[in-house]
């Protein structure tokens, strides 16, 4: 693989659903406790029907991007920025999505945009900015992303001042 072989445009996506069994996991390394994101009369008494995911388990998928496909195996994440926009619950499939929105060829850096919603629902945004250690790079053969690159349809549609074609 080659630094070179990436293009604004480019993006990943892929399902995820996280289970209160993620959590426990999460929360063995995480100390995070707090019973909104597991305790169900808790969560109620709080205003929310169910627990809610917490929001590091929620961007983790994120990291898997930056690892696996954007730039893969040589990255290092400089750094990561989310906004939470609906609760995250648990058992439902979340859709996670990344597009390369720039790219500085000298440095090896890609910035990206995050978002992971669930159908049409919103649920996280981002950026993540992400550097390859190395302009050229091999991929080991046991590993395998659950995603793999879509470029964009190079499709432009024009139309006139009143929006018809």
């Amino acid at each position: 693989m080659k630094f070179s072989q990436f293009s604004v445009g480019q993006y990943v996506s892929f399902d995820k659903t996280f289970s209160l069994t993620d959590y426990e996991k999460f929360r063995d390394f995480s100390a995070d406790s707090n019973p909104l994101h597991w305790n169900r009369d808790f969560a109620l008494a709080s205003g929310s029907a169910q627990p809610i995911l917490p929001l590091g388990l929620a961007t983790s998928p994120f990291s898997a991007i930056a690892g696996m496909a954007f730039p893969g195996v040589p990255s290092l994440i400089i750094s990561s920025s989310y906004n939470a926009h609906s609760p995250v619950h648990y058992d439902r499939d979340i859709t996670y999505s990344a597009k390369i929105t720039h790219i500085s060829a000298e440095k090896r850096i890609l910035k990206l945009e995050l978002k992971a919603y669930e159908k049409t629902v919103a649920l996280i945004s981002g950026e993540m900015v992400v550097q390859a250690r190395f302009d050229e790079w091999e991929i080991p053969a046991d590993l395998t992303a659950e995603f793999t690159l879509t470029q964009p349809n190079n499709l432009v549609l024009i139309t006139g001042s009143d929006g018809a074609i």
